[in-house]
């Protein structure tokens, strides 16, 4: 091989070199998970990775991470506008320690997690933990046994989350803990539209806590330890709607509106309509000025201590 040829190979494979490079780290909109996946894979139905961190890392900003068959797919922190989607199989992560997912995206990201079953042995301490991000939806999930919450929904900018027919159980220890714990941040703002949950024998069902506004429809929150529903105030108010809703068998409160740093001018605001509480400590509790709203068409009897609404406005 004479001189020019060689100054022509080793030029092509310069030339060539970062192409290759750029393919091995290309992402692609539809990538796949298997139980028989390798994360060294590309990712592809034909070519699936192990995990949904290994799959995230090969995924494009908005794309979506599909699920082929039934396995555990380990934790993952999602920095990006992404879809996790198991439809007819059943998609696990199961932890020990941690979060099972983390969101921590842009101010604009859109987050959507549907038909997820996460695990967390009673050690984990997050099913699903939201700091950062647009908006988050978790669609059709059950998530249990975590040590503080099943959802943690803490933005500290102004973000939305919607939860729809999702199961939250068995998430606490002790006195700490909540099927699904909603607290902006000081510079943060929650907008959050909850549909079809069941909230069980978790230490406490949904608090909304500071600059939230909530709507709550078609759900249940049973047996926790300490409120079914409540809102607490502590430097901003929460605004929460509950309607065509069950609260029963719990711990405290069925439905408890609360001032934590008294005296404050900004009290917590629940209203009702068509909610049914029955068979809790308190069917209707407040504290230091915390306000319950009912628009008279709601069903509160048969707890130890009844309690009232602190006004009721007439239907239109």
């Amino acid at each position: 091989m004479n001189r020019n040829t060689v100054n022509l190979a080793l030029v092509t494979a310069l030339l060539l070199f970062p192409a290759a490079n750029q393919a091995a780290h290309a992402t692609i909109s539809h990538t796949w998970v298997a139980s028989t996946g390798s994360d060294a894979n590309a990712c592809t139905r034909s070519a699936p990775c192990a995990t949904f961190a290994g799959a995230l890392a090969k995924t494009s900003a908005g794309g979506e991470i599909d699920v082929a068959d039934a396995g555990d797919y380990g934790s993952v922190t999602i920095s990006q506008s992404v879809s996790i989607e198991a439809v007819g199989v059943l998609a696990t992560i199961q932890v020990t320690s941690g979060n099972a997912i983390t969101v921590s995206a842009g101010a604009n990201d859109i987050v959507v997690l549907r038909g997820l079953t996460l695990e967390g042995l009673g050690t984990a301490t997050n099913g699903v933990s939201f700091s950062t991000g647009g908006s988050l939806y978790v669609e059709n999930c059950r998530i249990n046994s975590f040590s503080t919450f099943g959802i943690n929904f803490a933005p500290t900018a102004t973000s939305k989350l919607f939860v729809t027919d999702t199961i939250t159980r068995n998430n606490g220890s002790g006195s700490t803990g909540c099927g699904v714990y909603i607290q902006a941040g000081s510079q943060g703002f929650a907008t959050v539209s909850i549909d079809g949950l069941r909230t069980e024998n978790n230490v406490c069902g949904v608090k909304s806590v500071d600059a939230v506004n909530a709507t709550i429809r078609n759900s249940v929150a049973a047996n926790n330890g300490f409120s079914g529903f409540s809102a607490a105030e502590s430097g901003n108010r929460p605004v929460v709607l509950i309607e065509n809703s069950l609260s029963a068998h719990n711990g405290t409160n069925g439905v408890l509106s609360a001032v934590l740093n008294p005296p404050q001018f900004i009290v917590p605001t629940i209203r009702l309509s068509n909610v049914t509480i029955t068979d809790n400590a308190t069917g209707l509790g407040t504290s230091n000025g915390g306000q319950i709203i009912s628009f008279g068409n709601n069903k509160n009897d048969g707890n130890s201590t009844n309690g009232a609404p602190t006004s009721t406005v007439s239907q239109q």
